[in-house]
């Protein structure tokens, strides 16, 4: 009977570091998103987090508001620098819902006027 216990603990203690590895290769889950650019496409997009912490020290992304306009600017490992801007209220609104775990993605046009803007809010993206 004392070896049945051992074996059921055994195997409880088995089931429950198996549970708890399953647990943790979902947990915590991070996606990179770096800086890209297509000034063809004239598209930029890429985590706040992912451009901080990447390996080279060119990269960055973001957007600033200032009274009813915001100013978005990215810059990829290339050292490729584009930017737009734009009175869109929904723009605006976008840009001041980012946060550590933002990703952003921008469509610009020829005149430098930002035409589409959508933040991407999610616990995946690295953060600041």
């Amino acid at each position: 009977m004392r070896r049945l216990k051992q074996i059921a603990v055994v195997l409880a203690v088995a089931f429950g570091v198996q549970v708890g590895v399953t647990a943790r290769a979902v947990a915590g889950t991070s996606v990179g998103g770096q800086v890209f650019i297509d000034t063809a496409g004239q598209v930029f997009t890429g985590a706040l987090g992912s451009a901080l912490h990447s390996a080279d020290a060119l990269q960055f992304i973001g957007c600033f508001t200032t009274g009813s306009n915001v100013y978005c600017q990215a810059r990829n490992a290339a050292g490729t620098l584009v930017n737009c801007s734009s009175s869109n209220p929904t723009h605006l609104e976008a840009a001041k819902a980012m946060g550590d775990d933002s990703r952003l993605y921008v469509r610009y046009d020829a005149t430098g006027a930002c035409t589409q803007l959508y933040v991407y809010n999610y616990s995946y993206w690295e953060s600041r």
